[in-house]
């Protein structure tokens, strides 16, 4: 099964990337959500653009019987959603990507997971070494 997602998630890019989709990005998020396993982030240029970033997904989603079970902002949104189960994927402008902080917010799945297991990742940058620290702190003070 993790080959096919694996397959799933090229081929979900691709298809992105042929519409000229900009900053693509994924997140593996495996046993650090309860709501799906990957997630792919992309950018576009306006409204029109995102759109046909999303219809060229769902096309080809459904000739390689990838089940969509939902799609959300297919009208005008600044963003659109596809869910696919195991893999969602936004699509966004620039201004409503930074505005709702997508990155940031799967970086810091990413960092509680670190977290939360006490793992140590000597190739942590210093931006997310402060945030740790502040983290412990906090919990000190707390206490």
């Amino acid at each position: 099964m993790k080959d096919i997602q694996n397959s799933d998630i090229e081929k979900i890019i691709g298809w992105m990337i042929e519409k000229k989709a900009d900053d693509v990005k994924y997140f593996d998020v495996r046993n650090k959500t309860d709501y799906t396993d990957y997630i792919i982030l992309a950018t576009g240029a306006n409204e029109l653009h995102l759109k046909a970033i999303a219809l060229n997904v769902l096309e080809k989603a459904k000739k390689e019987d990838i089940q969509v079970l939902g799609k959300e902002g297919m009208n005008n949104a600044g963003w659109i959603l596809i869910d696919m189960g195991y893999i969602i994927a936004h699509i966004a402008l620039p201004d409503t990507r930074e505005h709702y902080k997508f990155d940031q917010l799967f970086d810091e799945i990413q960092k509680k997971r670190i977290i939360e297991e006490g793992e140590t990742n000597l190739d942590l940058d210093a931006e997310v070494n402060a945030v740790i620290s502040l983290d412990l702190d906090a919990e000190i003070d707390n206490d």
